[in-house]
């Protein structure tokens, strides 16, 4: 098991890029399901069990697909797999520590106190998300931190509105 999540935490921590993944069709749809799994129980708290499952799924192929469309429109189709794989996996080892702050976060603002403790935690970890896919992004396209970040943060709020715009109870 440990030979499976250490990349993705060292991903996670900037220390490996996706070219240290094996480009494994068996990898990738393994992360990817553990993606919209994760995807699954942070959209429980706010929208119905079919709901959540339709928006964890909606949510991994979004994904998919904004990252799949930027490296083919930067000709790096090549690094498809690894990348996608990268994203997804690096996702879940932030998305597993953001699950008890997500929870938190969302008791907090029926109560009121959503600029609070839980509030900027939440927000530490997205910037630090956005941070962890701009550096996949970076080694993806051959590119700059701070340009990967900038692109990661474009991926992020094109994502944001689609789920928006499908999910409208989310908000």
């Amino acid at each position: 098991m440990y030979a499976l999540v250490n990349p993705f935490v060292q991903i996670a921590f900037l220390r490996c890029g996706p070219q240290d993944l094996p480009a494994s069709m068996f990898l990738l749809k393994l992360t990817l399901a553990a993606h919209a799994l994760l995807g699954v129980l942070m959209f429980a708290n706010r929208l119905s069990l079919v709901q959540a499952l339709l928006a964890g799924a909606i949510s991994t192929l979004v994904m998919c697909a904004l990252t799949a469309s930027l490296l083919f429109a930067n000709r790096r189709s090549a690094r498809i797999v690894q990348t996608l794989t990268a994203m997804a996996g690096s996702d879940v080892v932030v998305g597993i520590v953001a699950l008890p702050v997500a929870a938190w976060l969302h008791g907090t603002v029926d109560g009121a106190v959503a600029s609070g403790l839980p509030g900027l935690l939440f927000l530490v970890l997205v910037v630090w998300n956005l941070v962890v896919a701009g550096h996949v992004l970076r080694h993806a396209l051959s590119s700059p931190l701070p340009l990967g970040i900038v692109l990661a943060l474009v991926l992020y709020m094109l994502s944001v509105n689609v789920m928006h715009a499908l999910f409208p109870a989310m908000t």
